[in-house]
C-alpha cells in the first residue's frame, strides 16, 4: 500500500503544481488585459508598440487588394445558405472579392446547396461551387483545394454556422494593407502580420444551459486571446472569422490533416516562422452553439483529439525555438491546458485506491489536497466569472438557421441584411445565478472524461476520423460512434464515483468522498439534463401550439 501512496501522492503533487502553473498565468493575464483597459494609454496610436497595436484607417476602395471568402461545408444545409447570403454582401469591391462555397457534403445534402448557391451567383457572379468529390484530409483538405482554387493574397474563412457582419472586410483588411506598405518601405519594426481572428458572438447563448455554458467558457477563452495578442504571447486561435495572408500559409506548408484541429496547427506554426497575429474585436461574426449535450461530446471530443495531437508535435519545436524563456513558458502553459483538463479524470481514477489508503494518509496528502482543491475553486471561478457572454437580440435569440425547406427567393438578394445592426453594448447581458454557475463547474467532469479518452487515442496512436459538430440546421448521422462510447463511458464514470465514494465514507477519507461527490454530480448531470431540455422544449411548443 504504501508504494501504490506514494505514486498517487507523486501524481497529485505533479497535477497541483500543473494547476497553479495554469491558473497564476490566467489570472496574470486576466489582471494585465483589465489594468490595460483601465488605464490611459502610455502612447498615441501613431507609437503604438507591437503589444498594443493600433487601428488602422480606413482603406479607399482602389488600394484594397484581392481577397476570398472560403466557406467549407460539409451537410449544414439550412445553416450554409445563410452564411452565403451575408457573404455576397459583404462591403469589398466585387471586382477584387471571390466567394467559394467549398462542399463536402453528402450527395443529396450537396445537391440543395449546389442548387441554392448557383441561383445566389446569377445576381453575385463572385460566388462559385466546388466540390472535390472526396473528403480526403476532411476539413482541412477541403480548405486547403478552397487555397489553391482561390486567387486572393488574403484569404477569410468562415465555419457553415457563421454570419459575418457586412463590415468585415473593410475592418480586417486594413490591417494587413498597413502592415505591407510599413513593410514595402522598410520601416516596419514589427514582426509581419500574418492572419488574424475577430470576435465572435452567439445568437443562441441564451437557449438553454448546455449553450449558456458553452459561451461562458469561450468568452473566457476570447479575453486570454485577446491578452495574449495585448502582450505577443503565443495564443491558441480558432479557424473560423478569421483572415489569412496567403503568403503566410504557403511559408507554413499549408494546411495539413495531422490534426483534427487543423486551424490550431496552422496557427502554431505560423508563430514559430516568426508571423504575428492579430485579434480584433471592432467587427463581429454570429455563429451557433451546440445546444445538446451530444453535440457537445462530439465537439469537445474532436477538438481535444486535436488539440492534445498538436501539442506532442509542438511542445520541442517550442522549446527549440528562439522565444524568450517568458514566451515559452506561455506557450507552454496554452498548449498544457488540455493535459490539466484531462487530469480532473485521473484524479477520479485515482480516488479509489486513494480511499483504500485512507488510513495509511499522512500530512502531506492533507496539506496536497487543501491546496488542489483551492487552486481548483480559483480557477473556476476565474473561468466561469470572465466577461459574460450577450445574448442576441429578440429577433435571433434562437440562432436557428432558416428552415430547409427555404426558397432562394425568400432569402433574395434584394431582401434586407440578414445580419442585424444592432451595438453590443445595447444588448442584454445573460443572468446567471449561483447554482447554475455551480452546476456549469460540474460539466467539466465529463469534458474532462472526453479530454482523457484524447489523451489516451494520441498516445496510444489513434487519430480517429473528422465527426463535425451537429447543429440547428445540419443533416448528419444522428448518433456518431464517438457519441455512444462517450456515453457509454459516462454510465461508467458515474457508477465508478458512486463506489468511490461509498468506499470513502466506509473508511474515512474525507476529501476523495468530498471529490467522488462532485464527480457523481457532474455525471448525473450531464446523463439526466437531455432529458430535462427535451421535457421543457416540448413543453414551450406546446405552449407556443396553444397560444
Amino acid at each position: 500500500m504504501s508504494f501504490l501512496l506514494v505514486f498517487l501522492e507523486t501524481i497529485f503533487t505533479a497535477m497541483a503544481l500543473a494547476f497553479m502553473l495554469m491558473t497564476g498565468y490566467e489570472l496574470t493575464s486576466g489582471l494585465k488585459t483589465s489594468r490595460s483597459k483601465n488605464e490611459k494609454p502610455a502612447v498615441t496610436p501613431a507609437e503604438s508598440s507591437e503589444g498594443a497595436p493600433r487601428k488602422p484607417a480606413p482603406v479607399p476602395d482602389s488600394d484594397l487588394p484581392e481577397a476570398a471568402v472560403l466557406i467549407p461545408v460539409c451537410n449544414e444545409v439550412a445553416a450554409v445558405k445563410r452564411l452565403i447570403s451575408a457573404a455576397v454582401r459583404l462591403d469589398y469591391p466585387r471586382d477584387r472579392l471571390e466567394v467559394l462555397v467549398l462542399d463536402d457534403s453528402r450527395a443529396e445534402n450537396a445537391a440543395v446547396i449546389r442548387e441554392f448557391t448557383l441561383q445566389q451567383a446569377e445576381s453575385f457572379p463572385f460566388l462559385r461551387y466546388l466540390s472535390r468529390g472526396n473528403r480526403e484530409g476532411f476539413k482541412a483538405g477541403n480548405i486547403a483545394y478552397g487555397i489553391s482554387s482561390s486567387r486572393g493574397s488574403l484569404i477569410a474563412i468562415f465555419d457553415a454556422d457563421a454570419v459575418p457582419a457586412a463590415d468585415f472586410l473593410k475592418v480586417t483588411v486594413p490591417y494587413f494593407v498597413r502592415d505591407a506598405r510599413e513593410r514595402d518601405s522598410g520601416k516596419q519594426s514589427r514582426r509581419p502580420l500574418g492572419f488574424l481572428q475577430t470576435s465572435i458572438v452567439f445568437g443562441n447563448e441564451g437557449e438553454n444551459f448546455i449553450t449558456r455554458f458553452l459561451g461562458l467558457e469561450v468568452s473566457h477563452k476570447n479575453s486570454m486571446t485577446e491578452s495574449q495578442r495585448s502582450h505577443d504571447e503565443y495564443a491558441s486561435l480558432t479557424g473560423s472569422s478569421c483572415v489569412w495572408l496567403r503568403e503566410c500559409i504557403s511559408s507554413a506548408g499549408g494546411l495539413s490533416a495531422q490534426t483534427l484541429t487543423e486551424d490550431v496547427d496552422l496557427c502554431y506554426r505560423a508563430q514559430l516562422l516568426g508571423w504575428r497575429y492579430e485579434y480584433v474585436t471592432e467587427t463581429e461574426t454570429r455563429e451557433e452553439l451546440p445546444n445538446t449535450v451530444a453535440a457537445m461530446r462530439v465537439q469537445r471530443h474532436r477538438w481535444a483529439l486535436g488539440l492534445i495531437g498538436n501539442a506532442f508535435l509542438y511542445f520541442k519545436k517550442v522549446l527549440a525555438s528562439d522565444f524568450s524563456v517568458k514566451k515559452k513558458l506561455a506557450a507552454l502553459t496554452v498548449m498544457s491546458q488540455s493535459f490539466i483538463l484531462s487530469s480532473f479524470y485521473l484524479l477520479l481514477l485515482g480516488s479509489l485506491p486513494m480511499a483504500f489508503c485512507a488510513r495509511e494518509q499522512g500530512w502531506y496528502f492533507q496539506v496536497l489536497c487543501v491546496t488542489l482543491l483551492m487552486v481548483t475553486v480559483i480557477w473556476a471561478v476565474n473561468s466561469m466569472g470572465g466577461s459574460a457572454g450577450k445574448k442576441a437580440p429578440e429577433a435571433e435569440s434562437s440562432g436557428r438557421a432558416a428552415p430547409e425547406n427555404t426558397s432562394p427567393d425568400s432569402q433574395s438578394p434584394d431582401t434586407a441584411d440578414p445580419v442585424p445592426d444592432t451595438d453590443p453594448q445595447d444588448t442584454p447581458q445573460i443572468r446567471r445565478g449561483f447554482l447554475e454557475y455551480f452546476g456549469y463547474v460540474l460539466l467539466y467532469f465529463p469534458l474532462s472524461l472526453y479530454y482523457f479518452i484524447a489523451l489516451l487515442e494520441n498516445l496510444v496512436g489513434i487519430r480517429g476520423s473528422f465527426v463535425p459538430t451537429p447543429k440547428s440546421g445540419s443533416s448528419f448521422i444522428k448518433r456518431p460512434r464517438i457519441g455512444l462510447f462517450l456515453l457509454t463511458l459516462e454510465y461508467f464514470s458515474l457508477i465508478y464515483s458512486l463506489i468511490t465514494l461509498t468506499v470513502s465514507i466506509i473508511t474515512g477519507s474525507g476529501w476523495t468522498a468530498f471529490y467522488a461527490s462532485l464527480t457523481a454530480m457532474g455525471f448525473s448531470l450531464s446523463l439526466t439534463l437531455p432529458l430535462f431540455l427535451r421535457s421543457r422544449a416540448a413543453s414551450e411548443a406546446d405552449k407556443a401550439s396553444k397560444g
